[in-house]
């Protein structure tokens, strides 16, 4: 009887062992996956910008190594004033920034309408978010240090779409153009926002 106890007691451990490698299996292959999603995604953009004309690496999360999406902006700007105003980025790709905002008591003025401010506030953040996706993070940083815009229209709607597309892609600045608009396509605003792209202090030591 103590014979087959020990034999019993032997055969859950092969088990356990067996159970545990099978389990190291399964995460090597999810971690497999997940490296050939990204390098998926990396030859996407990659074949984007060749098609727009930009030759700039697309920037990766720093802390997590991933190719920025929308879902990771939104994410990271969770307890910001962007959260704060509802900004919701929907489209992220080199050289064009999407994002919705909606109109309400976050966002209106007394008269009960979209705010100038709240419009270049949602203008200075699709503007700054897409210098970030051309530029190397680690080596550089993005500073908005003007911007500009005129308010051209109103809406009734519930939701207001911002539109940015780079026009100026230097080494040491960027110019983006930035279209409001409703759901419905009519205009709103039309902003231009310049971003310096500055070097960090170390990379210039080197």
């Amino acid at each position: 009887m103590s014979i087959d106890i020990e034999r019993k007691a032997n055969d859950i451990k092969r088990m356990s062992t067996n159970m545990c490698w099978m389990s190291i299996d399964i995460e090597w292959m999810s971690t497999n996956i997940g490296r050939m999603s990204i390098d998926i995604e990396q030859k996407t953009i990659d074949i984007e910008q060749k098609a727009v004309g930009i030759t700039t690496k697309p920037i990766k999360c720093d802390f997590m190594s991933k190719i920025f999406t929308p879902n990771m902006i939104n994410e990271l700007c969770k307890n910001t004033m962007i959260d704060h105003l509802g900004i919701e980025f929907i489209e992220a790709t080199p050289g064009k920034v999407t994002a919705r905002m909606p109109v309400d008591e976050r966002t209106i003025q007394p008269a009960k309408r979209l705010h100038g401010g709240a419009s270049m506030a949602l203008a200075e953040s699709v503007g700054s978010v897409g210098s970030v996706m051309l530029v190397d993070t680690t080596r550089f940083h993005v500073l908005g240090v003007e911007i500009s815009g005129s308010h051209v229209g109103t809406t009734t709607e519930n939701a207001v779409l911002a539109i940015a597309t780079i026009v100026h892609q230097g080494k040491s600045s960027h110019v983006w153009e930035i279209r409001i608009q409703d759901e419905k396509g009519t205009l709103v605003s039309v902003c231009r926002l310049t971003n310096r792209i500055i070097p960090i202090k170390s990379d210039i030591q080197k």
